[in-house]
């Protein structure tokens, strides 16, 4: 199995809504097609902000992983 080049990494440990999101797509823009994003958040509505986000714009959440206090979303844009 390939490992996982992370292209950028965001860390909106802190943040509350709507920042998190603010953060990623501004961030996801500057991106190339095909890249992959790391994220952490502690923001509780994150999670599910993020989802409908990739599926309103065709990106693909490869993974959730809860790390205690906050959760890390690995995305490909």
């Amino acid at each position: 199995m390939r490992e996982l080049i992370v292209q950028l990494f965001l860390d909106c440990i802190g943040m509350r809504h709507p920042q998190p999101m603010m953060k990623l797509v501004l961030k996801a823009n500057s991106l190339s097609e095909g890249s992959t994003l790391k994220i952490h958040s502690d923001c509780p509505r994150f999670m599910h902000e993020i989802g409908k986000w990739c599926d309103s714009n065709g990106k693909k959440m490869l993974s959730v992983v809860e790390q205690g206090a906050y959760s890390e979303v690995l995305l490909r844009i």
